[in-house]
């Protein structure tokens, strides 16, 4: 690299935290013989969002459950979800309050049982029942019924927490109430320098965070395969993360490897993107539904599609199924109705996004889309950590081609003008991935893994160029937490300090380590505490 290596990523937040109040995470609990580390926030999304199957929902004492509506995401004391309603067998619809915990243990560890406050609810969410207990007591000794979510939830439990990183939206944060350390920071100018040093070291925090989850999977699969899954989840937005991760999954890179390899075809890029797209959309299970309607309920270029992709897909999918092992159990497809359509813009359905992976895979050099990536960020280093900001354009050209200085290919012959199958073609055509998500991959999927691998390459100058890109990356959308904890504790003259991706990372780590654990009262507050000492 040409020039010294700058600081990179500091870690000074969590010494912060742990050093003022002693509190911490909490240790990883085992159950059935896997350490799992999982917060009650990432539990409180999975109810919330619905992210399991609803179709075949059991409460620990067998009665079956339909799921009518979660609730309202209650950011105050009290249950976690309000005015929830579920269809529960042999008691019919009930309306009620819902409980999330980690564990079943935790109902009585928090005091539940004796709480009056605790007397409407009607279901116990639990990620694991760590007590095999088939009910919890409230105070007035009524049986309150649990559901399991581990026994639902499509994906390996210990993966769970690192897919919700890209969601927004949770909790609900419309209503605020500004807190004590708001008007702390509004009494002298040595509280607001505190506040921006803590915000960026937060900020670091958050993504060191995200890097230890993907350090885990890189000691286990290929740089590659690490990334295919992350940006396949990435595809999801919030509403089908699990299942992207899910048909990741069943796709694996060695599957596209071997049944789609790099220029087997005289087909070219475009014949490659065709066929990776029959394979993801086939064991999605979304191409046998469109299969299934055709003709009069497509105009021509939709059926030509479907046409096209179903003989790739009857192709592959013999071998497929078999598996790339005689050990193996035979694979079958997910279903359509697996996915969640409802609510979810017609510019971010599921089949653009596969669309958007595919270009993404086809397009890349055999390498692959990590080495294309590696090769733009040691090119800046090599050029010094001082070109660092042209990283992020380059890359976030590289998803979305928004900006870019020269043309690059991202469109599909299909997806670029059609929202869905049948619908009305479009004049002009849609972007695969916007410029908007594009930042968002880069803040949630490349810095924290590339930052993974530096560090297991003790590669100190990828580390500082990664860390020059993150300060300067200008904000990103302002989603509901940020926006929540920009209310909570800034005074108003202080909302431009929230002025790059960097410190909105930050509110999102003092947003999860305090004000929405409900264990710790401000008066306890590390966060508060800090301001305080930092002024003092």
């Amino acid at each position: 690299m040409a020039d010294e290596p700058k600081q990179g990523f500091s870690n000074g937040y969590a010494r912060l935290v742990q050093g003022i109040t002693g509190i911490g995470e909490g240790q990883p609990r085992s159950y059935g013989g896997i350490t799992r580390k999982i917060s009650e926030e990432v539990v409180r999304c999975l109810w919330f969002g619905r992210h399991f199957d609803t179709s075949r929902l059991y409460t620990e004492d067998g009665a079956r459950l339909e799921v009518i509506s979660p609730g309202r995401w209650n950011a105050e004391g009290g249950p976690d979800h309000l005015d929830a309603e579920i269809l529960l067998e042999g008691a019919g619809r009930i309306k009620g309050d819902v409980e999330v915990h980690v564990s079943t243990s935790d109902w009585k560890r928090h005091g539940h049982h004796t709480q009056e406050g605790y007397k409407n609810v009607c279901l116990h969410v639990v990620m694991w029942n760590d007590i095999s207990q088939g009910h919890v007591r409230d105070a007035a000794g009524r049986n309150v019924p649990q559901l399991v979510l581990s026994k639902y939830v499509a994906i390996p439990p210990e993966e769970v927490s690192g897919l919700l990183d890209s969601l927004t939206g949770y909790p609900d944060t419309a209503r605020y109430v500004a807190g004590p350390c708001r008007a702390v920071i509004a009494k002298n100018r040595r509280n607001r320098e505190m506040l921006e040093r803590i915000l960026d070291q937060a900020g670091d925090e958050r993504i060191l965070s995200k890097a230890g989850r993907f350090e885990e999977s890189l000691g286990k699969k290929s740089c590659e395969q690490v990334l295919y899954e992350a940006l396949m989840r990435a595809m999801g937005y919030k509403n089908n993360v699990l299942q992207f991760s899910q048909l990741a999954a069943l796709v694996p890179l060695e599957d596209l490897r071997r049944f789609i390899p790099t220029g087997a075809s005289g087909e070219g890029m475009a014949g490659r993107h065709a066929r990776i797209q029959s394979m993801l959309l086939g064991a999605g299970g979304i191409l046998p539904h469109w299969q299934g309607k055709g003709g009069d309920d497509y105009d021509r270029q939709t059926n030509k599609y479907v046409e096209t992709l179903v003989c790739l897909w009857e192709e592959i999918r013999p071998k497929w199924e078999k598996g790339l092992r005689d050990s193996e159990s035979p694979r079958e497809p997910m279903q359509y109705g697996d996915w969640h359509w409802a609510g979810v813009r017609p510019l971010n359905q599921p089949p653009r996004r596969i669309a958007a992976m595919s270009r993404l895979l086809a397009r890349s050099t055999e390498g692959g889309i990590f080495r294309d990536l590696l090769t733009v960020i040691e090119e800046a280093g090599n050029k010094g950590a001082s070109s660092a900001p042209a990283v992020t354009k380059e890359i976030e050209v590289y998803f979305s081609g928004y900006g870019a200085d020269v043309e690059v290919d991202v469109e599909d012959g299909f997806w670029s003008y059609y929202l869905t199958p049948g619908g009305k073609r479009l004049k002009t055509p849609a972007r695969l991935i916007g410029a908007e998500r594009a930042a968002i991959i880069f803040i949630n999927v490349v810095l924290p893994l590339f930052l993974a691998y530096a560090r297991r390459g003790r590669d100190p100058c990828l580390e500082a160029v990664l860390h020059e890109a993150y300060k300067g990356h200008r904000k990103c959308p302002t989603d509901g937490v940020v926006g929540f904890m920009t209310k909570r504790v800034l005074p108003e003259d202080l909302y431009g300090m929230v002025n790059n991706a960097r410190r909105q990372q930050g509110l999102h780590q003092v947003f999860h380590d305090f004000c929405q654990r409900k264990d710790i009262s401000c008066d306890r507050c590390g966060f508060l505490i800090a301001l305080d000492e930092g002024a003092g």
